[in-house]
């Protein structure tokens, strides 16, 4: 492969070097950081030369913030006030041979801290990071695994993939009488291992896979699902769980209709504000709220969002939904973040054409869904 030297050990055949070049994990990549261009090598030592070169981690003003080592798997940001928007703190971190470029940037009215990693993204799912703020009384904590170098922070704000904290948050706890730094520190750890197996049988009507074979199958066979759908089988771990779209935090459980149908069996349809469940054309019939959660599974392969119903919501988080509605919204969040990357899951994953109401859409559109879970032995 022409990539030999950042890390690539393929050898493709003649007639395969053209797919695999274009495909290749490790090919050249635009860095993107600050608009830049540049383009640049998938190894290790090319993306430090680069950061140290063009963006200068490490660096910034001590006035507003400074990074302080902590341990070798800890940094932390103290910041001294709230940044404004356009500011921006990076600092390079390693754990073992992993290099990690952590980035502190304010913009739109929030302090978006992020980890990337300097690497290839097949080794993303090999770690887990940390992120938490402390600032008064107040603390807030994320985790998941690390972004790729090529990710936008846009991107990732929108996927729920860093930890965002609102600047007028920052301002007040500064301005607090006796008020200390803001402390912002960032933790990753090596979680590599490998997952338990599946086993050959799972039933004629399911294919087993990994998380990215899942992915694969589904944008190849996009076009062709039937309506009845897709099975296949998947291990993996919980790795993330969207909160907020748009900066809009987005509800964790809906209104599931319980009017009997055939076979007196409920519904189970998503019931709309006004009462009406457009499936059995109920209007204000019983109800009952399900979990309904898009989460972010993943394992040595990649990772896919898939949502994921009520049963598979309730082993996945290993609570109740009762006990998880019980709890305030930030006690919500703290709780589901602390399962991520803790166990391994055997998911029975849905993959069909959307329907609305009753009525196909077209082609396009899909729904991916995990219907059941079990823990992995």
């Amino acid at each position: 492969c022409s990539n030999h030297a950042s890390g690539c050990t393929s050898s493709p055949l003649f007639g395969e070097f053209t797919e695999h070049a274009r495909n290749c994990e490790f090919k050249p990549f635009t860095c993107g950081l600050d608009r830049c261009t540049e383009v640049i090598p998938m190894d290790a030592e090319s993306i430090l030369a680069h950061l140290h070169g063009k963006h200068k981690p490490d660096g910034g003003s001590v006035a507003r913030g400074f990074w302080q080592w902590s341990s070798e798997a800890r940094r932390v940001l103290l910041l001294k006030q709230a940044p404004r928007d356009g500011w921006r703190l990076d600092a390079v971190h390693r754990v073992g041979t992993q290099h990690f470029l952590l980035r502190a940037l304010a913009s739109d009215g929030h302090l978006h801290c992020v980890v990337y990693l300097l690497g290839p993204a097949s080794r993303l799912s090999g770690y887990s990071c940390r992120i938490s703020m402390t600032g008064g009384d107040h603390s807030l904590t994320w985790q998941g695994p690390p972004a790729h170098i090529v990710d936008s922070v846009d991107s990732l704000v929108q996927l729920g993939r860093c930890m965002s904290i609102k600047q007028r948050f920052i301002l007040s706890a500064t301005r607090l009488e006796n008020a200390q730094d803001l402390i912002v520190s960032f933790e990753a750890k090596n979680i590599q291992q490998v997952p338990p197996s599946v086993g050959d049988s799972v039933g004629s009507s399911m294919t087993t896979c990994t998380v990215g074979g899942l992915r694969k199958a589904v944008e190849e066979e996009l076009d062709c699902l039937s309506f009845s759908g897709v099975w296949f089988s998947v291990v993996a771990q919980l790795s993330n769980v969207i909160f907020a779209r748009n900066g809009e935090l987005q509800p964790l459980a809906f209104s599931s209709c319980q009017q009997l149908r055939d076979g007196n069996r409920p519904c189970k349809a998503r019931v709309s504000d006004d009462g009406v469940c457009h499936s059995c054309n109920t209007v204000d019939g019983p109800i009952a709220l399900r979990l309904a959660l898009r989460c972010q599974f993943s394992d040595a392969s990649g990772t896919a969002w898939l949502t994921t119903f009520h049963d598979a919501s309730e082993l996945v988080l290993g609570t109740s939904a009762e006990t998880l509605l019980a709890m305030e919204r930030s006690e919500q969040e703290t709780f589901i973040t602390q399962q991520y990357l803790q166990r391994w899951f055997k998911l029975n994953v849905l993959a069909r054409p959307c329907k609305r109401y009753g009525d196909p859409q077209p082609a396009v559109a899909q729904s991916v869904a995990v219907t059941g879970a079990t823990l992995a032995s």
